[in-house]
């Protein structure tokens, strides 16, 4: 919230059934965002839970207190809660992210509103490129981009302990560089250079080749172990196939236990790039991210991002809808939800990383944003800004969600 005028003094007052909040906010002129406090987002969530609240920002100068400009405006307030995010970030950088920043993996608690350090990547690497979560948030595998040969390798870290458990051998025949874990067979979908394997996910170790006809990265199976998502590439794009990028998305039917995968079904292609697919927890929708496509490669960081049915079926969603918009993600379960006058429908958080100014304040960093998918209607709500961000973070990769 904030005023971009010559205003001073500021009153901010939030009303609901059983809820009246006033907030002063005396301080210089000029842009300003006021930022709730948890005790706050507490009171409106436990009052306002899928209903309502009146927001009302009442500004003027003290030097002339008699004239005030107030707006006022109403806002719907959800009852699906939002899951915790992970994310890959660095501190301290207000302005373009250099070889020397190494970024560590950061945990956002959705009910806290506040970001912690979750692991501290190896001396000299950056981690977080590429980023998955088992099922039941025990483990998290991640891309390790070290100063020194192997440049790329692969790493599996226990979340709760913050130890590593697995780490890729470059210098092997099978190295892996990005995997998506499931925690109920303890196995893995690894890729390096097109080629994925099934590995375990607590070892490595190679368990078997996966059979494909095509080039495959970034890959993500469906909750229910059904679906093998990935980005595959067209001959001629040169050094884009050893990198997690694709020309197209697709998806297969997928059984662990026979290390087997059905016909390709093409899910999106265009003249751009595709990166880092996952799917919804119905399994019935992919998120992924836009890229554009270089003479000789793909860049990986996302421009963007959509959503697709896995059948097929169905038109593009924009889950973005600002240039300064990168990769959204789906960050809760798609669940019947209210919100306002309207009746339960089904609803999914969706957390991105944009640098959009927060308020009337300039833009400083990539952070964290959240909005509203209404898959039925193909709905996307306006977005806003988590609270509890400190302005040097700087969100790097993710978001992904964390049980």
């Amino acid at each position: 919230m904030s005023r971009t005028t010559l205003d001073n003094a500021h009153e901010v007052r939030i009303t609901a059934p059983g809820l009246e909040l006033a907030i002063l906010a005396p301080g210089v002129a000029g842009p300003r965002t006021i930022e709730l406090a948890p005790r706050e987002w507490s009171a409106i969530a436990r009052t306002a839970r899928g209903g309502q609240i009146q927001l009302e920002v009442a500004s003027l100068q003290s030097t002339a207190p008699a004239v005030a400009r107030v707006t006022t405006v109403g806002l719907d307030v959800a009852d699906l809660d939002a899951s915790a995010l992970l994310v890959s970030g660095v501190v301290g950088v207000t302005g373009p992210v250099t070889d020397v920043d190494r970024p560590s993996l950061w945990r956002y608690d959705m009910h806290a509103g506040s970001v912690a350090a979750m692991f501290r990547n190896p001396a000299g690497a950056c981690i977080g490129c590429h980023l998955a979560v088992s099922p039941d948030g025990a483990r998290i595998a991640a891309l390790i981009v070290s100063p020194t040969a192997p440049l790329l390798n692969g790493v599996v870290v226990d979340a709760r302990a913050g130890t590593v458990l697995a780490q890729s051998d470059g210098a092997s025949a099978t190295p892996w560089a990005h995997r998506r874990v499931r925690s109920e067979d303890r196995r893995a979908a690894r890729r390096v250079a097109g080629r994925p394997a099934l590995r375990d996910a607590a070892t490595g170790a190679v368990l078997a080749p996966i059979a494909m006809t095509e080039p495959a990265a970034a890959p993500a199976i469906s909750p229910d172990g059904a679906l093998l998502a990935y980005v595959t590439l067209d001959a001629g794009l040169g050094a884009a196939a050893s990198q997690p990028a694709g020309n197209a998305l697709h998806v297969r039917p997928w059984d662990a236990a026979q290390r087997a995968v059905g016909p390709p079904i093409e899910l999106f292609r265009d003249h751009g790039g595709v990166v880092l697919p996952a799917f919804s927890s119905d399994g019935r929708w992919v998120a992924f991210g836009h890229a554009a496509i270089e003479p000789d490669r793909i860049n990986e960081v996302p421009i963007g991002s959509s959503a697709v049915r896995s059948d097929g079926s169905g038109t593009i969603v924009k889950l973005t809808s600002d240039p300064l918009d990168r990769l959204a993600h789906f960050a809760s379960p798609v669940a019947p939800a209210r919100a306002g006058n309207r009746a339960p429908e089904p609803m999914v958080w969706v957390a991105m990383i944009s640098n959009r100014p927060v308020g009337g304040n300039p833009a400083l960093s990539h952070q964290l944003w959240l909005e509203a998918f209404y898959p039925e209607r193909g709905v996307v709500t306006p977005a806003f800004h988590l609270p509890g961000q400190p302005a040097t973070l700087q969100i790097l990769h993710g978001p992904i969600a964390l049980p």
